[in-house]
């Protein structure tokens, strides 16, 4: 073991630093070593179009189905403001997701953050985020390191800590969010900033403190900033607490205070760009109108102890009360250096930490009167979800781990402090051997204790989880002998030093570092067959239009990366007025406030909403209400009107997954429905893969029509398969004219039968699909089709009958009404300059000169005055320009925009340039030029001096 005592001060640090840049590279050496990319690309298989196109998508396994943020949020929005930086631009707008959404105001996506501007103008997207994460996770530990050398640890004891904290649980399950991971990682040299600022009584190391709080703030996640500057007024509190008991001055009580407002001044003002847009964004997201009403069960405070105890992230087998966002894992030698610190020089200081960490516990669990108080600080606290604060605890209870290490390996306590310890270590030790009886003595009784259902069928077996605890016990056994070697003498300080470090690592690296999924970028975002076809569609446009995805195709902002408007969307914060509207629809899918997600209808409100093509799984309904009842199912081992296990399955044929009705032999099922408009039926058939190859197996399907104006049950397709042909060894594609039963009720009957009696157990259909052939036109088929929209309206068009109302509720109260048609009429809040009138004459349809992310231009020619009505998200900060003169742009028909325009050919300009924005510009730069002004003022005093 390498003799420390050998090297200077700078070449310890400069070991220190080069050992924490090789653990981090060592942790994600998948990236630097493999070329991989640190997004859950098998997640985004799961979603349409590629889960049913992308051969082999279905039989990826599943590396952390939790993390899903990256592909539907964080890199299609990084896409366009790399886009945007790379032309010149700010990144203000995504006009590709939910009709419009504010970039820059939400700050989640670091649109103005330094660090990622600088890697967006020299990597990929993707590779931005892996490389920030990198970064971000070394600086996280280089951070901590420098806090700890400055509270006057060693440089082990400060290894020990930022160790314990770049790789502990709280910080590792939140690598995967682009927007609070790299936030957070600057609380410690924000701490250490103020910590120089109290023990030097010098207002310039605040204003540093305030240029590390800008850096925070500007890496975009504002609830982790919150965090952190509860963390410097708890500290602050607690300091001033230390001084006054010790020296009784009323300047030792008022001067911290008063560092910590100028650091907080100056941070506030440097970013005041970022900030001013935000606080106007907030009251307009739905986020504002929802509260988080989730209870954790104390079970988790288990996961300290034994990582695995309630299961893992990555299969999914989790306790109830358990959320993975809650992950506090230190290591379980960490908790014994945790204990030692109470003993030791540092004492005061590590209760401190300590005391914080259980403060966050209490806010977690909800205890009173802790959680009403914070509630009470934080008026928005539910809205922001307060179980995230768990990422403080990590962060806490890693300086008193450094703390105690320091202590451990630099001094040998006396004999009764050794007693203490030794019998904190036995209980740390049985607490595990309890915990591990308990969870897997027998699996009903691990079911018992965690209540975990049908854990049979679970992994991790119990045989697992053993294995986790044997590994955690052995840690602290050697743990524990190294001690022991160490107090006895029997080693020397720097093998002890070594030694418990590598355990440390060994510890976490085992617990945390197949977290985060890594792989090869081929698999981001490929070509399937339908989104070929659909671009081509979009080469082909003139004027701009949206797409209307449906379910999970597409999901989130994933259409942004393809540079396609779609409807759908997934934001924090989602405009309340867009949320609205989707409920209006009665199109919403997701009950998530945050999700934009439809099912595929033709309400009036889509059409409205530009959609032009419906881009829709198979299985999914397109072109209107279809609402089916299981009628009756010919089968005697369904005794019920729901299909049991036996009679419902998902096959995989071909890479095309599809939710089937298997058919037992001679088996009939039916539906009644009432057919409203001219319609389609889709469908598909397929011999179910395990049959492949068998000899004799032919099924015949057939669909019989029943109705009133039938004499007899009529059949309208018949089809055999034969497994012999390969080309029949997937699904079929089915469809049938049912435009003859227009405004009747009819079954629907599928029928399978076989001269082999076996043989149709194989045999199964697709979910059946009723289209509006009157509304819908088929344009492409296959697992997810593609669907033109015959009565949508453009991106902007111009109505003259107006209802005027003066709340959004009034404007929802009249967009619900069935008679209500966007094309002919709109709803506008407020008050119009003056009345319209009815026009006999037609008017020319608007027609867009030009269409950006900030900018369109559009020329139009009324006979008759009228409102624009422009379908793009109505937010404050967009201005109209009507022949370059300001005009006032109403809410119309709750989310659009509406415009005033005069009769007569005229030139229609939408331009978004917040106030927010600029003014916050004023801000940040008097705040930085008063920054410079006093430095130099203060360097040229020193100087004179």
């Amino acid at each position: 073991m390498m003799d420390t005592s050998k090297f200077s001060p700078q070449q310890l640090k400069l070991l220190s630093l080069t050992a924490l840049l090789l653990l981090t590279l060592l942790f994600f050496w998948r990236v630097p070593v493999q070329g991989r990319i640190l997004l859950p690309l098998d997640v985004l298989h799961t979603y349409e179009p590629w889960r049913s196109e992308i051969p082999g998508a279905l039989g990826i396994h599943l590396w952390n189905p939790w993390l899903s943020d990256g592909v539907r949020q964080f890199y299609p929005v990084l896409t366009v403001i790399q886009a945007a930086w790379q032309q010149g631009h700010i990144p203000f707008w995504n006009p590709h997701a939910a009709a419009g959404m504010p970039i820059l105001a939400a700050g989640l996506h670091q649109a103005l953050y330094p660090i990622t501007i600088l890697l967006l103008m020299l990597l990929p997207a993707a590779y931005v985020i892996s490389w920030s994460t990198i970064l971000h996770t070394f600086l996280g530990g280089l951070f901590c390191f420098i806090l700890l050398r400055e509270f006057g640890t060693g440089h082990f004891g400060a290894l020990f800590g930022a160790v314990a904290f770049m790789f502990g649980g709280s910080l590792v399950n939140t690598m995967s969010s682009l927007g609070r991971f790299p936030t957070f990682v600057w609380l410690p040299l924000l701490l250490w900033s103020l910590e120089r600022t109290l023990k030097r009584r010098d207002w310039r190391w605040a204003i540093v403190g305030g240029i590390i709080l800008g850096l925070q703030i500007l890496a975009g996640h504002l609830q982790m900033v919150l965090y952190s500057i509860t963390t410097l007024g708890l500290y602050t509190a607690y300091r001033v607490a230390w001084d006054w008991i010790e020296k009784r001055a009323i300047s030792f009580v008022l001067l911290p205070f008063l560092f910590l407002g100028i650091m907080l001044l100056t941070g506030l003002g440097l970013t005041a760009v970022q900030l001013l847009p935000a606080v106007e964004l907030i009251p307009q997201g739905i986020r504002s109108e929802v509260d988080f009403e989730t209870e954790f069960s104390p079970k988790i405070l288990l996961r300290l102890f034994v990582p695995d105890i309630l299961g893992t992230d990555i299969d999914q087998n989790i306790a109830p009360g358990f959320t993975h966002e809650i992950y506090v894992y230190l290591g379980i030698f960490s908790l014994f250096f945790i204990m030692a610190s109470v003993f030791s020089p540092y004492r005061r200081l590590a209760w401190g930490f300590i005391g914080g960490g259980i403060l966050i516990w209490l806010v977690v669990f909800e205890v009173p009167p802790i959680y009403q108080l914070f509630e009470y600080l934080y008026p928005s606290f539910n809205v922001l979800g307060f179980h995230r604060a768990q990422i403080l605890i990590g962060f806490y209870w890693a300086i008193p781990a450094g703390l105690g290490a320091d202590w451990l390996a630099t001094k040998r306590p006396t004999e009764t402090i050794k007693r203490l310890l030794f019998v904190g270590g036995i209980l740390l030790a049985i607490i595990g051997g309890v915990l591990g009886w308990l969870a897997f003595v027998s699996k009903y009784q691990a079911r018992f204790m965690w209540g975990i259902p049908n854990l049979e069928n679970l992994e991790p077996e119990p045989s697992y989880l053993l294995g986790s605890l044997i590994f955690t016990l052995a840690i602290l056994m050697v743990g524990f002998t190294l001690l022991w070697g160490w107090w006895q003498k029997k080693i020397n300080q720097a093998v002890f030093s070594g030694a418990a470090l590598s355990l440390l690592v060994i510890d976490l690296f085992m617990a945390n570092i197949d977290y985060l999924p890594a792989y090869d970028p081929d698999m981001l975002y490929p070509q399937t067959p339908s989104l070929s076809f659909l671009q081509k569609l979009t080469a082909q446009e003139i004027q701009p239009y949206r797409v209307m995805s449906v379910a999970r195709l597409f999901w989130g902002d994933m259409a942004t990366v393809f540079s396609l408007d779609d409807i759908q969307g997934y934001d924090s914060f989602l405009m309340k007025r867009y949320s609205h509207y989707i409920d209006l629809t009665g199109a919403r899918t997701d009950a998530n406030f945050r999700i934009a997600a439809f099912t595929a209808n033709t309400s009036k409100l889509i059409d409205a909403l530009n959609v032009k093509y419906f881009y829709v799984p198979r299985y999914q309904l397109a072109g209107g209400e279809w609402v089916s009842l299981l009628n009756e199912v010919d089968n005697p081992l369904v005794q019920s009107k729901h299909f049991s296990a036996e009679s419902t399955a998902e096959w995989v044929l071909h890479g095309w997954s599809q939710t089937a009705l298997l058919a037992p032999p001679a088996s009939k099922i039916s539906y009644r429905g009432f057919l409203q408009y001219p319609a389609h039926l889709e469908t598909a058939i397929a011999i179910n893969p395990e049959a492949w190859g068998l000899p004799d197996v032919n099924v015949l399907f057939e669909i019989y029509v029943q109705s009133p104006t039938l004499p007899t049950e009529t059949r309208v397709f018949s089809q055999r398969l034969e497994t012999a042909q390969p080309e029949e060894m997937k699904w079929i594609p089915v469809l049938v004219d049912l435009s003859d039963f227009t405004n009747q009720e009819i079954v629907l009957s599928f029928v399978t039968s076989s001269t082999n009696p076996d043989a149709s157990w194989y045999a199964g259909w697709a979910d059946p699909l009723i289209m509006d052939s009157a509304k819908v036109e088929l344009l492409y088929y296959g697992p997810n089709s593609i669907y033109l929209n015959k009565n949508y309206l453009p991106r902007a068009w111009v109505v003259h009958q107006v209802t005027q109302v003066a709340t959004t509720a009034e404007a929802q109260e009249k967009l619900g009404s069935p008679h209500f048609n966007p094309a002919s009429e709109v709803v506008i809040e407020g008050q119009l300059p003056e009345p319209l009138l009815q026009s006999s004459q037609a008017a020319e349809k608007p027609r867009f000169i030009s269409y950006g992310p900030s900018a369109s231009k559009l020329e139009v020619n009324l006979p008759t005055p009228g409102i624009l009505v422009m379908s793009d998200l109505y937010y404050p900060g967009w201005t109209a320009l009507v022949d370059g003169v300001s005009q006032p742009i109403y809410a119309a028909n709750l989310t659009m925009r509406g415009v005033y325009i005069p009769a007569g050919v005229h030139q229609i300009e939408f331009v978004y340039s917040p106030l927010p924005f600029k003014l916050g510009v004023y801000i940040s730069l008097l705040t930085l030029l008063l920054m410079v002004m006093v430095f130099f003022i203060a360097g040229r005093r020193k100087k004179i001096t």
